[in-house]
């Protein structure tokens, strides 16, 4: 029984080692510049995502109400598998969204791009700080 806590205590203190193992010093900030931003329009992802899980539901509710048995279940599957397809694609065609892509030049000469869905307040020429998932002025 005293070998319970014991081993307890060691697998806490093995979990904070990893836990401490797996922390990571900050990226180096990168700075650049804007060499072109792009307009373009796109589907909507998480609206096609929506469709296409209703138009599964609906169509396995549909697929699901005809035969018996194996041909049932069969029905089933592409009722939701179809249904999935059309409501994706219904939802595409509805759902477009405005998404700009910002290119941009390291001091080293390595290109990047950005793409984000909401108009960037950088322009052409402008010095960047950059990071994973958005840029700023310098």
């Amino acid at each position: 029984m005293r070998e319970i806590p014991r081993i307890i205590s060691a697998l806490v203190l093995c979990a904070a080692a990893l836990v401490a193992g797996c922390a990571t010093s900050p990226a180096e900030t990168r700075y650049a510049t804007v060499i072109g931003i792009s307009q373009y329009q796109r589907n909507n992802p998480e609206t096609q995502l929506v469709g296409a899980v209703g138009g599964g539901l609906v169509g396995g509710l549909l697929g699901s109400q005809i035969g018996g048995g194996t041909g049932r279940a069969v029905a089933t599957v592409v009722g939701a598998v179809a249904g999935g397809y059309v409501g994706s694609e219904i939802a595409s065609k509805h759902d477009r969204e405005t998404a700009y892509e910002i290119t941009y030049r390291y001091d080293d000469g390595e290109v990047g791009t950005l793409t984000l869905r909401s108009k960037p307040g950088v322009r052409i020429g402008q010095r960047v700080r950059v990071y994973p998932d958005w840029l700023e002025p310098a």
